[in-house]
């Protein structure tokens, strides 16, 4: 080094290293190119990038997937999505390999990761993440920030391959029309219809451009706290979260409308809110002793005076269920000796994860025979126990029905109920295709 200072001015010396190797030994005045192999999770890349110290310039290189096991379309999906994760630490420079290629004619022809790195350079440039839009599972919605339009984006993918259906997300952009670009530059116009717009989300990113950025932070950051809601009949205390992304004071209205088994109160409430403030407005919710357990969606209208009026239609998200105590079920077809039909036997493996020992009564419900019951006495901490009901010629009057699977806490509030939708039964179905869990 000392040497190379007299003959080279203002000299810069670059070392590779791959992201996870140790650092301690480089000096102050050496420049790292940190390296993130391809087979580094997009998700995990901040926490990684996180652990080199900042007084090193972050000049990062991107390595796509093996051409050779992994088709064009997986490779550049791959790589919008690390670039995204990778660009959301701010690191001083972003690289990839250079995506062109010299030809036998000895001209240069640009590779498939040219123009999607071009998109993504053009998107990003001058930008960073304001915050994260609730999406369907396994859906990425990232709030951008204003770019050299002067306008925002949003940048929505899909992480799961598999759907029947493409994950679609439906949520107020702005008051107009947005438009959709994806990476390899092609643009079509997002129309707003009733007063919403729907985006579609696949394995490739895509930039949608022209949003209003304050409107759809507001949507993002309204929700409700501890949104868990146990399966017990009394009252619970929560309260709605609502934020003023906006840089001057507004005012609105929340209206509330009851879900099935729901009771909200109370229905109505006003806000009024500083440049970035929050506000926690309390609401009770009550339980009635027959809904069902899983996932629900409050219906929730605001009403919010800011740069202008909007209306805004934003489920909010809650979860029914127990903590303490948990249900897993499966079903299966088997011929009854005795009778020659086909009977349907349902299991119920019911497990306690309170500290003290538990008392239930666990009942089936079905269209055909009514009503029947199992006690449970005194099931230990931490203890699973099985209980099974048969259903005399099930495969034929349970066909396509829903069986309700309950769970009584005999000396306490609690009632776990459960659907089991089975599905239609032929003389080749026997068993389940799938498993029921409660939380």
């Amino acid at each position: 080094r000392t040497g190379l200072d007299d003959s080279i001015p203002n000299l810069n010396i670059v070392i590779p290293r791959d992201i996870d190797a140790p650092f301690d030994d480089l000096a102050g005045d050496v420049e790292p190119h940190i390296l993130i192999p391809a087979a580094m999770r997009a998700e995990t890349i901040a926490a990684a990038l996180n652990e080199w110290p900042s007084t090193f310039r972050r000049i990062v290189t991107l390595e796509m997937l093996d051409a050779e096991r992994f088709d064009t379309r997986e490779r550049l999906a791959d790589l919008a999505r690390r670039t995204l994760y990778t660009w959301r630490t701010e690191p001083t420079v972003m690289r990839i390999a250079a995506p062109w290629t010299l030809e036998r004619d000895q001209q240069l022809h640009t590779a498939a990761a040219f123009p999607v790195w071009n998109q993504l350079a053009s998107h990003l440039e001058g930008r960073r993440l304001l915050g994260i839009l609730p999406a369907p599972e396994g859906v990425h919605a990232w709030i951008l920030s204003a770019g050299p339009t002067g306008e925002a984006a949003l940048v929505v993918w899909d992480d799961q391959l598999n759907r029947p259906q493409p994950a679609e997300l439906t949520v107020r952009l702005s008051d107009r029309n947005a438009m959709v670009y994806d990476l390899f530059g092609n643009a079509t116009s997002l129309p707003i219809t009733n007063g919403v717009h729907h985006i579609e989300a696949g394995a490739m990113p895509t930039f949608i451009e022209g949003i209003n950025a304050e409107l759809v932070l507001f949507r993002a950051q309204f929700a409700i706290n501890d949104p868990f809601i146990p399966a017990e009949s009394r009252i619970h205390e929560r309260a709605i979260r609502v934020s003023n992304p906006w840089p001057f004071t507004i005012t609105g209205n929340v209206l509330l409308r009851d879900t099935a088994g729901l009771e909200i109160r109370p229905r109505q409430q006003t806000f009024t809110l500083g440049p970035g403030e929050e506000a926690s407005l309390p609401i009770e919710v009550l339980v009635e002793r027959s809904i069902f357990a899983g996932p629900k969606s409050l219906d929730t209208i605001v009403t919010v005076s800011a740069d202008h009026e909007h209306r805004l239609n934003i489920p909010a998200s809650m979860e029914v269920g127990l903590e303490r105590i948990a249900c897993q079920m499966t079903w299966r077809i088997a011929t009854n000796l005795d009778t020659g039909l086909r009977d349907v036997v349902v299991s119920a493996y019911i497990t306690n994860h309170d500290d003290a020992p538990v008392n239930l009564d666990v009942f089936i419900a079905t269209p055909s025979s009514g009503r029947r019951h199992q006690l449970v006495a005194g099931l230990a901490p931490g203890a699973t126990t099985l209980r099974t009901f048969r259903v005399e010629d099930g495969a034929a009057l349970l066909s396509g029905r829903r069986v309700l699977v309950g769970i009584n806490e005999r000396d306490g509030v609690a009632r776990l109920n459960l659907a089991l939708d089975l599905p239609p039964l032929d003389s080749t179905t026997t068993a389940s295709a799938e498993e029921l869990n409660a939380p």
